[in-house]
């Protein structure tokens, strides 16, 4: 029980830390913005697989699935290398109107992530509980 509460507490911070940075990569400019979960939360991930209950784990596998979407939509909202004789062909790009849908997918996304994130702390808490 005490390795279940020590992995639910890091897995609480780690998605709370993956809801706000996915707000704040969707609010940013394509080159400011980075990626998001990675190795730690894969690592605990597969932590959590040993010892959570299947509810838990279920709201956390749809946390991951919509944190690689973000990133999947992140990478192609990010502006490409132009050649500089190109360069007035692409001047306002990032602000073009395929730019822009990418950014609400992802800002989309993001508020996804936010409530999977509140999702997994319901279902914690609710096996906590019982």
């Amino acid at each position: 029980m005490k390795l279940r509460l020590a992995i639910y507490a890091e897995l609480l911070r780690a998605t709370a830390r993956l809801a706000t940075t996915a707000t704040t990569s969707a609010a940013s400019h394509p080159n400011d913005a980075g990626q998001i979960g990675g190795d730690e939360f894969d690592s605990l991930l597969g932590q959590a697989r040993v010892v959570a209950s299947e509810d838990v784990y279920r709201r956390l596998n749809e946390l991951s699935q919509l944190t690689e979407m973000f990133n999947q939509h992140l990478e192609e909202a990010e502006p490409r290398p132009v050649f500089p004789h190109r360069q007035h062909l692409h001047d306002g790009a990032v602000n073009g109107p395929l730019r822009l849908q990418h950014r609400k997918t992802l800002t989309d996304i993001a508020g996804g992530i936010a409530v999977a994130h509140g999702r997994v702390q319901d279902a914690i808490r609710h096996e906590m509980n019982r």
